[in-house]
């Protein structure tokens, strides 16, 4: 692998762990990693509700809470009742996080 290029791997309990490489030294020939982050570690099986995912797609596409409101007919603060379950299935800390693992576990397709 090529240096500087992260590498995904799966695990038990996390679904994505990422480890950043720092660059090979020419000496030694090895390349030694610095960090190890997990992506992803759902507190909750992975059993989005439809109105759940429904949500999650709009805020992929970037609306905001009033906004996936109105598309779908419910209060803003309902959105975000949504979103809180969303977070805590995935893992997730806002709502970047949460498209990003749904990308990283098959929720979501670019």
């Amino acid at each position: 692998m090529a240096p500087g290029i992260s590498k995904g791997r799966h695990d038990a309990a996390a679904v994505v762990l990422v480890v950043p490489i720092v660059g090979v030294d020419e000496e030694r020939d090895s390349a030694a990693p610095f960090a190890t982050t997990v992506i992803a570690r759902p507190a909750a099986p992975l059993n989005l509700s439809n109105r759940e995912l429904e949500v999650l797609v709009n805020v992929a596409a970037g609306l905001s809470d009033k906004q996936v409101a109105g598309r779908l007919g419910i209060s803003p603060k309902t959105v975000r009742n949504h979103l809180g379950q969303v977070f805590s299935k995935l893992g997730a800390r806002n709502r970047v996080e949460a498209v990003i693992n749904a990308l990283k576990v098959g929720l979501l397709n670019i």
